[in-house]
């Protein structure tokens, strides 16, 4: 399904969608979130032939052509993601300060506040991004994180 849209939404936008780009938005589309480098090892494994300036060259061009969305965690490191949302909206994420799990929220608690904010600053806003930084539930539980703490 996704693969169908992506691949519309790329000749749409006259970008020629050659057999790797197919191959790599397949590897794409069986990640959660990804890493530049966790996509180019998971390409690797599976299609050799593909060079690793293609994987790089067709992350920037899919995330200029909002196929893919990109996220930097608390490590100062760039994640990607597909864009699935029927109409571009983005959804919202919680970001573990200590492993950097990205965990995705399903829920868009902000439409009210959109509309808040469209009426009284006469805003048509199209989209948003909100990040919550924190402590996930698996490091909050390990002795680690309580010996940091104190």
């Amino acid at each position: 399904m996704y693969y169908e849209k992506n691949i519309n939404k790329l000749e749409k936008k006259n970008i020629r969608v050659t057999k790797g780009r197919e191959k790599i938005l397949k590897v794409m589309l069986q990640c959660h979130h990804f890493t530049p480098l966790e996509l180019k090892n998971l390409v690797n494994e599976q299609y050799k032939e593909i060079g690793v300036a293609t994987v790089y060259r067709t992350i920037t061009l899919f995330e200029e052509a909002k196929v893919i969305s990109k996220r930097v965690g608390v490590d100062n490191i760039a994640y990607y993601e597909i864009i699935k949302e029927e109409d571009g909206h983005n959804h919202h994420h919680l970001i573990c300060s200590n492993c950097n799990k990205i965990i995705d929220m399903k829920d868009d608690l902000l439409e009210q506040m959109e509309k808040i904010i469209s009426l009284s600053y006469e805003f048509e806003i199209r989209n948003h991004n909100v990040d919550f930084y924190g402590i996930c539930k698996q490091c909050n539980n390990t002795e680690d994180m309580r010996i940091k703490e104190k």
